[in-house]
């Protein structure tokens, strides 16, 4: 009987899932086809494009080949479709191909051809572990909506714990500066490895980012910039900037949430892009009332319009300036989700802003965000 190898339906889909974060890159191969082989008792998976991951799984009986290099675009769906799937995977190979079954379901395929430039995916010999405790890991993830996309500032394109305690990200419009329990190591995380890294049991830091798994590992370049020039200067010079902002306005995470998705879905309602948010002080309603009242309307292409008469219920103010804050809604929603990803409804919340300021500050627990301010017409 043909050698057949049997590996258990959680493992293989764990181990593909992981494989699957690779992104494709049309002139690199070796990120379409991936490579199978068999050493020891364990089956490797690889692919390499911008990030290098390699995965693995244990199975029962002999893998039928000792190597073989598969389309990712047969063999990821094939497996994932059958995560709900309660029966095992079967390899078996004859007449040159590699047939994978799961009960009724059943692919069978050619090796494509030989393929070359599968990166180690193993950590970089000056590589230091690094231990991250769940908090910033969770803060590491939820500031990913902050973290630049722009590859001319390539230094910016991470998430950035400095080792002291502080993570820092921005994107040029939206500077956030949290403080986490991490001192040591001076860790970027690129971008497009921040959700991965939230996720990893360990991860190594050297000119590289490693990050270890159960079902394997996947190494991600980090850009020389970034470990010797993340501005964070730039970062200390701003904070120092900001310390004489009155508060403006006292509310709860949940309370801003709930404010700046209801604009958001008013806009979206009226089909308009480019949809922005406007606070204003008002004076008290009523000659009884000492309760500070800040308008909310949204303005549409220059054009204001009430959102259904709101109002931002407010906990406190620390001025009564009545100097408008005019802020894009799709941004205003990344800060929102954040906020949300790492506190309760009930958290505290204030903005502060002057009449001569370039950015306002949005400020809960130990989380700072800058947001650049928008002037009217």
């Amino acid at each position: 009987m043909a050698d057949t190898f049997k590996v258990s339906r959680e493992d293989l889909v764990s181990a593909v899932e992981l494989l699957g974060k690779v992104p494709v890159t049309s002139s690199m191969p070796c990120s379409e086809i991936i490579k199978l082989s068999y050493k020891g008792d364990k089956l490797f998976m690889q692919l390499t494009s911008d990030a290098a991951a390699l995965v693995y799984v244990m199975g029962e009986g002999q893998f039928p080949v000792k190597e073989f290099f598969i389309d990712r675009d047969v063999f990821i769906p094939f497996v994932l479709v059958g995560k709900k799937n309660q029966s095992a995977f079967f390899f078996m190979h004859a007449k040159g191909k590699l047939t994978i079954k799961q009960g009724t379901r059943r692919v069978a395929c050619s090796s494509e051809a030989e393929t070359s430039g599968y990166g180690a995916a193993k950590p970089d010999g000056d590589a230091t572990e690094v231990d991250l405790s769940p908090a910033t890991f969770r803060m590491v993830a939820a500031a990913q909506v902050i973290s630049g996309k722009n590859e001319a500032e390539p230094e910016l394109t991470c998430v950035f714990l400095d080792g002291k305690g502080h993570l820092l990200a921005t994107d040029g419009l939206l500077m956030i500066y949290a403080a986490v329990d991490h001192k040591g190591a001076v860790v970027p995380i690129p971008h497009a490895a921040v959700s991965l890294a939230a996720t990893a049991n360990k991860i190594h830091v050297g000119k590289s980012l490693t990050m270890i798994f159960e079902a394997g590992r996947i190494t991600h370049p980090i850009p020389a910039d970034a470990l010797g020039a993340y501005p964070v200067d730039m970062f200390t010079a701003q904070l120092k900037a900001l310390k004489h902002y009155p508060v403006q306005v006292g509310t709860t995470v949940g309370k801003f949430e709930t404010l700046v998705a209801n604009v958001a879905g008013a806009g979206a309602k009226m089909n308009k892009k480019g949809t922005f948010l406007k606070i204003q002080y008002s004076k008290p309603r009523g000659v009884r009332s000492t309760n500070p009242v800040f308008a909310v309307s949204m303005y549409i292409k220059e054009k204001e319009a009430m959102v259904s008469d709101r109002s931002l219920p407010t906990t406190k103010t620390s001025t009564t300036d009545d100097t408008p804050l005019l802020l894009p809604v799709a941004r205003l929603l990344d800060v929102a989700k954040l906020f949300q990803d790492i506190y309760d409804d009930k958290q505290e919340l204030t903005i502060s802003w002057t009449a001569t300021s370039p950015v306002c500050v949005i400020r809960s627990g130990k989380t700072i965000v800058i947001m650049a301010r928008i002037v009217e017409g």
